[in-house]
């Protein structure tokens, strides 16, 4: 490591004692570093906010503890090896989304324990005044030295970011859900500014919470979109207690809030959470989509996709509805000719009335009693209906092979139903 000589003069006999001190400070760095990051978490909420724990604070605010307390024992300035890497915490802070506020008061915290700690060992070891004094001023000019080299790193980023737009969360789902891939690197940057420490095996799952019109009939804006986001983002947050990644895209002119963070359960276990997210916001109508799991922020596009798709498949706002549930219905919506096809061969022949009954006999679980119940007609009338069914489709109700072709028919018909005209492909 390369040494630099320190400016400030000491009293004969007072390296010795400096290192002295020096020496005490770092036989208790562990408790010197649970009350700093204790203080730090408890009253800066720039880091509670942002971290996803206090080991990764405790981490940096150890490298710049031991520096300067190292510094002090070999009477030197911090070498640039040393600024360099403080200046590296202040990129990380750039992208974790601190404000550079939240990182002076931390410093400020740091540095009250410090000399509190360096005045308590002076006293105990009985250190001269001008020796006290000569090291309470380094330890300042050594903080001050670190301090700056962060907030420059910080602060350096900080106009790279705004000036060459790096991949933001929004652009990052803009493209994740048009299928872009996305450059290793910028995983890198991602999985840094998250808090993620492994990228390639954290488990994540995805949501798209899609904004319908208002009941007046007014759709949701862009800005309004940005808004919503960051309501949901905030109760997600604090329910889950880990940090959330989230954009705005559009699909079919509607803007959708994408939403993913770690999450190693499975996604029906996110349902009373984002149900709760999604609360807040009962002016607008949405339909709320989750993608399956998946492994690794490289992987993340295949859940977006999930969670657009679910999230697609019905025609009215309401629910939440799981990708693994919704397989069906994506699968007759992606493929609108052979929907199509199916409508024409097996429902192309049955009158309102006979959709009506059929419909209702499958969702009464093929009772005769029940469906003549709510139809309010006799039970004879549902057979004569049932059977002019078999009889125009050609299928017969008592063979599952069958029934599961009407029932793939009927999930088709509601779907060409439920997409608009223009986006009906030929």
């Amino acid at each position: 490591m390369e040494s630099l000589t320190r400016s400030g003069a000491l009293p004969p006999g007072g390296a010795e004692e400096v290192a002295r001190v020096a020496r005490a400070m770092l036989s208790e760095l562990d408790d010197l570093l649970h009350t700093i990051t204790e203080r730090v978490w408890q009253t800066v909420p720039g880091y509670s906010q942002f971290l996803p724990d206090r080991q990764e604070l405790t981490a940096r605010i150890g490298e710049s503890v031991l520096n300067v307390v190292t510094c002090l024992q070999e009477w030197r300035e911090p070498s640039p090896a040393e600024l360099a890497r403080s200046a590296r915490t202040g990129e990380r802070r750039a992208l974790q989304g601190v404000a550079s506020i939240a990182m002076i008061q931390s410093f400020r915290t740091a540095e009250r324990v410090l000399l509190e700690e360096l005045q308590g060992w002076c006293t105990r070891m009985q250190v001269r005044a001008a020796t006290a004094r000569a090291v309470r001023a380094a330890l300042l000019r050594d903080l001050d030295a670190i301090e700056r080299s962060m907030l420059d790193a910080y602060t350096h980023l900080q106009i790279q970011i705004e000036a060459d737009r790096r991949l933001s969360e929004p652009r990052l789902f803009r493209r994740l859900a048009a299928g872009v891939p996305i450059d290793t690197s910028e995983l890198s940057e991602l999985a840094v500014a998250i808090g993620v420490a492994d990228p390639d095996k954290t488990q994540f799952v995805t949501a798209a919470v899609r904004l319908w019109p208002r009941p007046d009939g007014t759709p949701v804006d862009r800005v309004t979109a940005d808004q919503i986001r960051h309501r949901v983002v905030t109760e997600l947050a604090r329910s889950l207690g880990s940090a959330v990644l989230s954009g705005v895209v559009e699909e079919v002119g509607q803007p959708v809030v994408l939403v993913a963070m770690p999450w190693d359960l499975e996604p029906e276990a996110l349902l009373l959470d984002l149900a709760r997210a999604v609360a807040p916001i009962s002016e607008t109508p949405v339909t709320t989509g989750i993608g399956d799991r998946c492994t690794g922020l490289a992987t993340l596009g295949t859940s977006c996709r999930q969670a657009l798709a679910a999230a697609a498949v019905v025609g009215a706002p309401g629910g939440l509805h799981l990708y693994a549930d919704t397989l069906l219905e994506i699968m007759v919506r992606r493929e609108p000719a052979i929907a199509r096809q199916l409508v024409d061969r097996y429902l192309g022949e049955l009158s309102g009335e006979l959709l009506t009954t059929l419909r209702t006999h499958l969702d009464q679980r093929l009772s005769l009693r029940a469906t003549a119940a709510v139809l309010g007609v006799h039970k004879n009338t549902v057979s004569y209906r049932l059977h002019r069914i078999e009889e125009l489709s050609g299928l017969d109700l008592h063979r599952p092979r069958d029934l599961s072709r009407l029932v793939v028919a009927l999930e088709a018909a509601e779907q060409i139903s439920a997409v608009p005209p223009a986006a009906q492909q030929p």
